[in-house]
């Protein structure tokens, strides 16, 4: 067999490999396709990436992971062609998915409805998300979480214009308003364009005394906290949130439990920000592998305690934005 038939033999059992990992029709023959094109500019390379696969399949994954850091880093033969896959995406197939199940045999496609990597041999699931100045994440945006919830009720009072496009700035500026609400006196509303003050109370009668003097945000805070307790019980907030927010707490809130929780939520300081440490959960992951580029070691697995190393940015598009803390 010559050098040219060997090299076809080789990457056509490299891409009947890649169809055994359960990813659609139409993603495996525009992977196919995108692919051949690149062997035939790339044939020596590709040979050499080839053995690559055939070496690190077999591995434990992090260990796949480390050598192909360090093909990547140093250049070795067969780095053009793991690029390139590298780089690839189609649909719902982000850069640095096919190339992580590529260098696990026991690896699978999620598709678009589970995790990305799943496994034949455990119950082990890991999302892969490429990094440009930060990665994004869908499903903490739910309104059975912390941030959804927020978010909701921010939006009900006035104080955010949207559901999905919040910037860093507003992000914050409406977090404090959160506070706020829990914070401010009690008993005003917003009715007629004017603000009103509960002056007396019986068991069946509510008096409101006009107060021009009071900020309107005071009543919209009002809509701020009834719209949080209509979730309580009903999502998987966490116990710090529901303690904030609930109706029947007997001790006053403070300002530093407020300040604290924030910080908590956005990943501040030391902090895991909680929308991501809840994503981890209601996903069941066991892991977030990151694709880098600009760093040496352009994949790392991140397991739970590692999300400390992130801080929430930003909202866009629906989904929220994580960037590594400095």
């Amino acid at each position: 067999m010559d050098s040219r038939d060997t090299l076809t033999k080789k990457k056509n059992d490299f891409l009947r490999y890649v169809k055994s990992k359960d990813i659609t029709q139409a993603m495996y023959r525009k992977f196919s396709s995108d692919f051949t094109s690149h062997v035939s500019k790339n044939k020596e390379d590709a040979s050499h990436f080839f053995d690559f696969i055939q070496r690190v399949k077999s591995r434990d994954f992090r260990m796949a992971i480390s050598d192909l850091n360090e093909l990547l880093d140093k250049s070795l033969p067969g780095y053009e062609t793991a690029s390139y896959v590298c780089d690839w995406g189609y649909l719902y197939m982000g850069p640095g998915e096919m190339i992580s199940l590529a260098i696990s045999e026991t690896s699978k496609s999620g598709r678009k409805t589970l995790p990305d990597i799943l496994f034949d041999d455990s119950e082990k699931k890991i999302e892969v998300k490429s990094y440009n100045g930060g990665f994004r994440l869908t499903e903490s945006t739910s309104f059975f979480t912390d941030l959804g919830t927020i978010i909701q009720a921010l939006v009900q009072g006035g104080f955010l214009n949207s559901l999905t496009e919040i910037n860093n700035n507003d992000l914050r500026k409406s977090l404090r308003h959160f506070g706020e609400s829990f914070l401010s006196k009690r008993g005003f509303i917003e009715l007629q364009g004017k603000i009103w003050k509960m002056e007396s109370k019986t068991d069946d009668r509510i008096v409101f005394v006009s107060s021009p003097e009071t900020p309107p945000e005071i009543a919209k805070y009002s809509i701020v906290r009834n719209s949080m307790r209509n979730w309580l019980g009903r999502g998987t907030l966490s116990i710090s949130l529901s303690q904030i927010i609930d109706p029947n707490r007997k001790t006053r809130i403070l300002k530093r439990e407020i300040q604290t929780y924030i910080k908590n939520l956005i990943g501040a300081d030391d902090l895991t920000p909680i929308p991501l440490e809840q994503y981890f959960h209601l996903c069941s992951l066991d892991g977030i592998l990151i694709y880098d580029k600009n760093e040496k070691d352009r994949f790392k697995l991140y397991s739970e305690k590692d999300l400390s190393g992130f801080k929430l940015e930003r909202l866009s598009q629906a989904k929220v934005t994580y960037t590594k803390k400095k």
